[in-house]
């Protein structure tokens, strides 16, 4: 649990609002007034909040430019919000060769946290019920999309390397992993996006126009370029 002490101030019209009871109940965090000064226009109060303190991070590699992980130390868990997915595929197309480099080192980069819980930001129903359970009993613990993610991004750049078709990447990464369902669109549209000549017309169509769709911020498209 961590400690913060936080001053607020009120209008007239907040003065007899139940602000620091709806703090502590909306937000969870044990509050303690260690001074204050109320008048009938305006009032003061310095307040010591105890609650668990979430520390945020950016620029870490994922299925797009500059994503977030989340780290809540005192209950040991982390989310991994876009960095790390299980038994659900993950997003190449906003990403290349180069960067997904980048994005198995800040997988790795995960263990760093020495976490007992770290959070998928895509998964199945299983993980989320596995999850759950990991959570009430605390001599176990889940970290396995990690170790999950990067070999499923080793898996993929195998078979991106080597593709000859789109009908050849779909059809390689549904065999080798038969089993997963969850965004599996993303497997038929990266196809799309590699082989825009030559796609098989059972494949999803993309939802817009190549160079329109999957931009960054700035407008540019970070994925792999076509291979035909």
């Amino acid at each position: 649990m961590a400690n913060r002490q936080v001053m607020f101030t009120f209008p007239q019209e907040l003065i007899k609002e139940p602000i620091i009871y709806n703090l502590g109940i909306k937000y969870k965090v044990v509050t303690n007034i260690r001074r204050a000064d109320v008048s009938e226009n305006k009032g003061w109060v310095v307040l010591e909040l105890e609650g668990e303190e979430i520390l945020f991070s950016d620029g870490w590699e994922g299925d797009s430019i500059n994503n977030s992980a989340v780290w809540v130390p005192s209950i040991g868990v982390a989310c991994a919000t876009d960095i790390a997915f299980h038994d659900c595929h993950l997003w190449p197309i906003e990403s290349n060769v180069a960067r997904r480099v980048i994005w198995r080192k800040d997988i790795a980069r995960l263990k760093e946290f020495d976490a007992r819980i770290i959070i998928p930001g895509h998964c199945d129903d299983e993980k989320i019920d596995l999850m759950e359970e990991v959570q009430e009993d605390k001599t176990r613990a889940y970290t396995e999309c990690v170790d999950w993610s990067i070999d499923y991004l080793d898996n993929y750049e195998e078979i991106y390397s080597s593709a000859e078709s789109a009908e050849d990447l779909v059809t390689r990464m549904y065999e080798r992993y038969p089993n997963v369902k969850a965004e599996d669109f993303a497997v038929q549209w990266q196809a799309r996006l590699l082989f825009p000549h030559s796609s098989p017309d059972w494949l999803l169509p993309l939802p817009g126009e190549p160079g329109k769709i999957f931009l960054n911020p700035s407008g540019g498209f970070d994925g792999d370029p076509p291979k035909e």
